[in-house]
């Protein structure tokens, strides 16, 4: 009896899932939404994961995977990963699920630890987001000031070109003002000259 008690104590203990501790990916970018989600998506599935769509525009999901720990009894978890890039911010979670000796059947919920596979998955797909989000910014032209600075640079033209216009006018009205005092002064000198 007692080889039979290390034996199930050998195979519970090559049956867990190594478990550790979990901290969801919480992270300000400089990225845009759009181009964070993309990134996320191609990351994504890169690793091997299927995108489903989320509630927003700016959210995905991956399909639930199952990885079996043990062929007898039967146990296994099942994750997914919810990503959320609102606003610029990536956030990953991983949901996870698992079932026990007791019950192969009923899954529940992993709690605040998660499997050490999906912690390195996690970080993997936090990596390659941010790796594919940089390659996307350097590739997406910039927009941001694109009305901004046409019509800025437009307004200090336009009032350049008013006050040169304005001051070549008035150099032109003063040249016409010359001419008109010098023809005046012309007409004035040769009916002077007819006289004598």
């Amino acid at each position: 009896m007692g080889l039979c008690t290390v034996a199930l104590a050998f195979a519970g203990a090559c049956s867990t899932a190594h478990m550790t501790t979990y901290t969801p990916v919480d992270e300000k970018t400089k990225y845009s939404e759009d181009v964070l989600l993309s990134a996320a998506k191609d990351a994504a599935e890169e690793l091997g994961f299927r995108v489903v769509a989320g509630e927003g525009s700016s959210t995905f999901d991956t399909r639930e995977k199952e990885v079996a720990t043990s062929s007898i009894p039967r146990l296994s978890y099942k994750y997914t990963f919810h990503v959320d890039t609102t606003h610029g911010e990536l956030l990953i979670q991983a949901t996870c699920i698992q079932n026990s000796t007791t019950n192969e059947s009923e899954f529940k919920d992993c709690g605040d630890d998660r499997p050490e596979r999906v912690v390195m998955l996690q970080a993997q797909l936090h990596k390659k987001t941010l790796e594919h989000a940089k390659t996307e910014q350097a590739r997406a032209p910039d927009f941001s000031g694109f009305g901004e600075s046409d019509s800025d640079a437009d307004k200090s033209e336009g009032g350049k070109d008013a006050a040169k216009s304005g001051s070549d006018k008035g150099s032109a009205s003063d040249a016409k003002d010359d001419d008109t005092s010098a023809d005046d002064s012309k007409a004035k000198a040769k009916p002077s000259a007819k006289k004598k």
